[in-house]
């Protein structure tokens, strides 16, 4: 990261996701670390923080004090010497410690920022309007570190894939069973949890019919008696690491001519795009190639029609039945080429059929 900020000297500061309690009610928020937080320190719990010293290399996380009064509730947090054994950090202190150490460095250091993601991620003691803080550039060069994945981390990603395509086939093999959305969600939900990944990468869609048209339908309360066909889109974590898997299937076990021949477009995009998945693809070329392969089929069936390959192309009428894209991940700034290690970010999209 200090490669891609270009700098040798400066201090970034990143901070957790806070614990936080529902509106009239006392109980928690369901809790999910902060993703850029938990790339640099590894932890996965409430109101943490971290500092990393470029120049010295010095990785500090701060976690919160032990609350007496809590722990009947809920139970200790980890403590100083189990955070010690368990993150690859230099030290480990209390969210209480940040501000001192934050303005002692400061001290030493006049001349150099402190990096943070957002405005109002900022220590206590420091404002948006410090001059001596800068909230542009550190998630730009924490995207070009987190796009390249190590070997533990594909693990994890392999890992959330492992777990979330069992849970697919057990929506299968039960689905004899299944009378409406909600008992696919239960089984794909519990599947996971089964396996003990407990938390979802996004909310469960299981659309049947044409609830399956809404491309974030999560209701998944409708009976799919009379319908033909069920997307399901729905993918675990593993320790942070997401898998991100959709299928559509027969309610009845077969397709219909018109839905076999839809099927098959989308899996001749997937297979073709899989073909191109190699290090020097430019991402967008892949979601170009699905795009040409998806209108050009719709125009085999007589549904785009009234128009050239080009014409149809030009005005983006593709876009029509294809919003999502081979995958929403790539949210960076300049479209990147496949590497060696990895094409994805965090989440492990994958063409779908």
């Amino acid at each position: 990261m200090a490669q891609n900020l270009g700098i040798t000297k400066g201090l970034i500061y990143l901070l957790g996701t806070p614990s936080i309690i529902a509106e009239d009610s006392d109980e928690e928020v369901p809790f999910k670390q902060r993703r850029y937080f938990f790339y640099l320190s590894g932890a996965d719990f409430e109101d943490c923080s971290l500092t990393y010293d470029i120049e010295s290399d010095d990785l500090q996380l701060y976690i919160p004090p032990l609350d007496p009064a809590e722990v009947i509730w809920l139970g200790p947090t980890p403590s100083v010497k189990e955070c010690e054994e368990k993150y690859d950090v230099d030290h480990v202190g209390y969210n209480f410690e940040v501000p001192a150490y934050v303005a002692s460095w400061r001290l030493r250091n006049p001349n150099n920022k402190l990096y943070v993601l957002h405005p109002g991620q900022l220590p206590s003691s420091l404002s948006d309007s410090d001059t001596g803080v800068d909230t542009a550039r550190l998630q730009p060069a924490m995207d070009d570190a987190r796009v390249i994945k190590t070997d533990y981390e594909v693990g994890l990603i392999r890992k959330a894939n492992e777990v979330s395509s069992w849970a697919h086939r057990r929506v299968l093999s039960l689905f004899c069973n299944v009378t409406n959305e909600t008992h696919i969600e239960a089984i794909f939900g519990g599947s996971c949890v089964f396996q003990g990944a407990k938390k979802q990468a996004y909310g469960i869609i299981a659309g049947s019919g044409t609830n399956a048209s809404t491309l974030h339908y999560v209701a998944n309360n409708q009976d799919i008696a009379g319908r033909q066909l069920v997307c399901l889109d729905a993918g675990c974590e593993w320790d942070c690491y997401a898998s991100d898997i959709t299928r559509t299937f027969p309610i009845t076990g077969t397709f219909s001519k018109e839905a076999q021949e839809i099927y098959s477009i989308v899996e001749e995009m997937q297979g073709r795009c899989i073909e191109q998945v190699k290090p020097g693809t430019v991402f967008l070329d892949l979601h170009r190639l699905a795009m040409e392969i998806g209108v050009k089929g719709l125009m085999k069936l007589g549904i785009l029609h009234n128009g050239t390959y080009g014409e149809i192309a030009e005005a983006g009428t593709g876009r029509a039945f294809f919003p999502h894209g081979v995958s929403p991940t790539p949210s960076f700034s300049r479209q990147r080429k496949l590497t060696s290690h990895s094409w994805a970010t965090t989440s492990a999209s994958k063409p779908t059929t």
